[in-house]
């Protein structure tokens, strides 16, 4: 597909009722973009310069709010080098601008940055530093707040070293875990 920004190395962001959002990079040239790829229209994003380099972004996701009629990306920057810490970032594009949300302290894995969408919330799997334990943490997109949810702990007990997946499946939000390594008992 042509699209104007192919000559940049780019990554995924979110994506909503047909938009976009992606992270587009090249040697001298960092943006974030929106992009309609029916109307082949975009607008730049004005960059944050907390997120390079992208290795210190550990959340994000891309999402419409019904209650305010607007599109915001959040994106979630680690604030220090255990971890421990994440800032909270929210761009809306009716305002065209960024604000700064709350620092939680909670760490993602790597192969989770990206959100779940569900019931107009995004949602991640999230831990404190010095847990071995998951919370499903969401993301009240309209009045920007977050609220966690401990997981069951049964779950833990067997998978607590298996890869934990969030997902959507029939519009309930669901774990998928790998099964490599389990032994049957």
């Amino acid at each position: 597909m042509d699209y104007p920004f192919k000559s940049l190395s780019n990554r995924l962001l979110g994506s909503s009722n047909g938009l976009i959002c992606m992270r587009l990079f090249a040697r001298y040239r960092n943006l974030v973009c929106l992009w309609n790829p029916t109307t082949r229209e975009y607008k730049e994003i004005q960059p944050l310069s907390s997120i390079e380099p992208y290795d210190r972004v550990r959340l994000h996701d891309f999402g419409y709010d019904r209650k305010t009629d607007d599109y915001k990306l959040e994106i979630g920057v680690q604030t220090d080098r255990r971890m421990s810490s994440t800032l909270v970032q929210v761009f809306a594009l009716a305002s065209d601008s960024w604000k700064t949300g709350k620092t939680i302290p909670y760490w993602f894995s790597r192969d989770q940055r990206y959100g779940v969408i569900c019931n107009g919330d995004f949602h991640w799997l999230a831990a404190p530093l010095d847990q071995d334990i998951y919370f499903l943490l969401s993301f009240d997109i309209s009045d920007e707040t977050f609220k966690e949810m401990q997981l069951p702990k049964e779950i833990f007990k067997e998978y607590m070293y298996q890869y934990l997946f969030l997902g959507v499946l029939e519009g309930r939000l669901c774990i998928l875990f790998s099964s490599v390594g389990l032994t049957s008992t």
